[in-house]
């Protein structure tokens, strides 16, 4: 699904100072590559967010070293335009990650909806391993085991818990892959919490938050906090990025580091309607 609109799918660099910005994807193992595709955004006349002048695709063989740049053909199509996609094939390459930078217009900035890189099949489809460190991380949380995640609600449409922290992000309305509270008589706040089995040192957390933009929106806010033993307590020294929740997106917190057993979410509902709050993915990281 590729929306060009002003929707919450898609990156842009409105803001940036830079002349040219870029967006690399890491795919976690190497894969062959042969065409990419970027569907480029343009949000009209007078508006900050347009085509390009100019687009650079390169590779990197593995999770570090050079970017190389990619040996493409002719583009399809030939003129950069915004509201389609931009496709260009090239001889096979192996490759970890992709990047694509972008040299933007005087006076404005670019954007995507979407990037997609496209190769033939070697053998069976294997996913690419989860990163190793996020301590959050169960790959199967419905067998039981550690962590454990429960919450003070949960929606009566398969928004349970144990879906936000498997290591799948899906901001989309489906597959249903999350935790939300829909649905809860609390009208400020709820949570959602980690039992991590003993303790763990953390000072890192990122909420990939869950906003379907009617029923489930990005809360008014969110507290970290940890088990002391005998209660909850706020982390201290927390720095959240970007300031403000922002739903269909990943939003960073980093604090000094704290040694427990458990960690909590306090979410403050926006206070829209009965609109509530919720998680497609959970990470927690120790640096």
């Amino acid at each position: 699904m590729h929306q060009f609109g002003a929707a919450p799918l898609r990156w842009t660099s409105e803001g940036s100072p830079n002349e040219k910005d870029w967006v690399e994807v890491d795919f976690g193992v190497s894969r062959p590559i042969t065409r990419v595709k970027a569907y480029l955004l343009d949000d009209g006349r007078n508006q900050p967010v347009t085509v390009p002048a100019a687009i650079q695709f390169e590779y990197s063989p593995g999770a570090k070293g050079d970017w190389i740049p990619l040996r493409a053909g002719t583009p399809d199509p030939p003129a950069i335009r915004g509201g389609q996609a931009i496709s260009v094939t090239a001889p096979q390459v192996k490759a970890q990650r992709l990047r694509v930078t972008f040299t933007h217009q005087k006076g404005k900035r670019s954007g995507i909806t979407e990037l997609e890189a496209w190769g033939p099949l070697e053998g069976r489809y294997t996913p690419a391993p989860a990163p190793a460190g996020n301590i959050a991380f169960n790959p199967a949380p419905r067998d039981g085991g550690f962590p454990r995640a429960s919450a003070s609600f949960h929606d009566r449409y398969g928004g349970v818990p144990t879906s936000a922290h498997d290591g799948i992000i899906v901001y989309r309305a489906t597959p249903t892959n999350r935790w939300t509270c829909y649905g809860s008589p609390n009208q400020h706040t709820d949570w959602f919490a980690l039992d991590f089995g003993e303790k763990k040192t953390f000072s890192r957390a990122i909420l990939h938050i869950y906003d379907d933009r009617g029923g489930v929106q990005a809360p008014k806010g969110y507290t970290l906090q940890h088990w002391t033993g005998e209660d909850w307590e706020d982390i201290p020294g927390q720095e959240k990025s970007p300031g403000t929740p922002k739903g269909s997106a990943a939003n960073t917190v980093t604090f000094p580091p704290v040694e427990s057993s458990k960690l909590r979410i306090v979410f403050t509902h926006l206070g829209k309607g009965n609109t509530r709050s919720g998680l497609t993915e959970l990470e927690i990281w120790d640096k």
